[in-house]
């Protein structure tokens, strides 16, 4: 089941630094396998991989993490994964499905439905979130009686740059 709870531990406010970023993830919250929340310190290299995609600041596969982190001494996949893995747990970094990439989360989440508008033009990523959309999501999976894990959609299209280049 989604956990809400992930996010708001997250809460940013002011200008989004990797530094801001990573104040506050000083701790990660993951799960113990009986569904109850336990706290896992983030390791250097969890670190260093949060700071990596902050810096790219778009989507990045896992391989372009280890080429970008190689000089840090990070050349696994295996070491690369693992971080990500913390790091989606805990709604720092979130997957795009559609790019097969990933993305430092932009804010902190108040709603349960997270949604990612990516440009086809330039690549850009926005986070957005919606009170509406989530309750909406929440409405059809209990109708359908669907056991939802986890809300997140990507709209593909233009963003405004690069429609008002196109004419």
């Amino acid at each position: 089941m989604f956990n809400a709870r992930k996010h708001s531990d997250f809460e940013l406010s002011g200008p989004l630094t990797v530094g801001s970023i990573l104040g506050k993830a000083i701790r990660c919250v993951g799960f113990n396998g009986g569904g109850n929340d336990v706290e896992r310190p983030l390791n250097p290299k969890d670190k260093l991989v949060l700071a990596a995609l902050r810096r790219c600041g778009k989507p990045v596969s896992a391989y372009d993490l280890i080429d970008d982190l190689k000089p840090e001494g990070v050349k696994a996949p295996p070491t690369v994964y693992r971080a990500l893995g913390k790091l989606i747990d805990a709604g720092l970094v979130h997957r795009l499905e559609s790019l097969n990439a990933f993305v430092a989360c932009t804010h902190s989440h108040t709603c349960e439905a997270v949604a990612f508008a990516v440009c086809d033009d330039c690549g850009s990523v926005a986070e957005f979130e919606s009170q509406e959309l989530s309750g909406l999501l929440k409405g059809w999976a209990k109708k359908a009686r669907f056991g939802l894990r986890q809300m997140t959609l990507e709209l593909r299209g233009s963003c405004a740059a690069c429609a008002k280049k196109a004419g």
